[in-house]
């Protein structure tokens, strides 16, 4: 999956030539709905660090992403805000003053990946991308969003623990490599480094 990602990235590997498939992207499908709503989803996800706090609306605003509504039961979804609460000290000690080079994605995944399915989906099916925009503006830095059809194009895969596990692998040694470039791209934009990634490999139109 590396040299594929790595490929898929290079093309945009400057400011100017980001700027422009950026720019291009609003043009697609729904791509001017992701880049107007985006900093407003971040900000409220910010202004609600703890995984459980305001979780109805933050599954709600994962959801405006997506081209199906979220089913849930009244159990699932209280087993998952409980979840979430003991896994807030992880997060905090682990994952919010970190980078994608610094963190334990391993122990990251499996600790995070079962609750958060269980906030955004009854089935295990069609729940990782949900998963992966959760993920992504929990914690910006780290995880980037995926979708089925770029999943399928780098790993012949749905979106699952494992895929996205080795999606995030891929991108920790690709951000490694390049990480001059992708942070002068964060600066220039105002975009965390995960969405930078995201917007390089998405294309709307393609969603779900």
């Amino acid at each position: 999956m590396y040299e594929i990602l790595k490929e898929t990235v290079c093309q945009y590997l400057s400011v100017p030539e980001f700027k422009t498939k950026w720019e291009d992207d609003q043009k697609k499908g729904a791509g001017f709905f992701y880049a107007l709503t985006y900093p407003f989803i971040l900000r409220f996800f910010q202004e609600h660090k703890p995984l459980s706090e305001a979780l109805e609306l933050k599954v709600a605003l994962v959801f405006s992403w997506n081209p199906t509504i979220c089913k849930l039961t009244m159990e699932g979804f209280k087993r998952a805000r409980s979840e979430l609460q003991r896994l807030e000290s992880f997060a905090q000690q682990e994952l919010r003053t970190r980078t994608i080079l610094d963190v334990d994605l391993e122990t990251a995944i499996n600790k995070l990946w079962e609750p958060i399915t269980n906030a955004t989906s009854m089935g295990r099916s069609n729940s990782g991308v949900s998963v992966t925009k959760f993920l992504h503006f929990s914690f910006p830095d780290i995880f980037p969003m995926i979708d089925s059809k770029t999943m399928r194009s780098l790993a012949q895969s749905s979106v699952n623990r494992g895929s996205y596990r080795r999606f995030l692998l891929a991108w920790k040694e690709v951000y490694e490599c390049s990480r001059t470039v992708f942070d002068q791209i964060s600066d220039a934009m105002n975009m965390p480094v995960a969405r930078v990634l995201d917007v390089m490999i998405f294309t709307p139109g393609g969603e779900g």
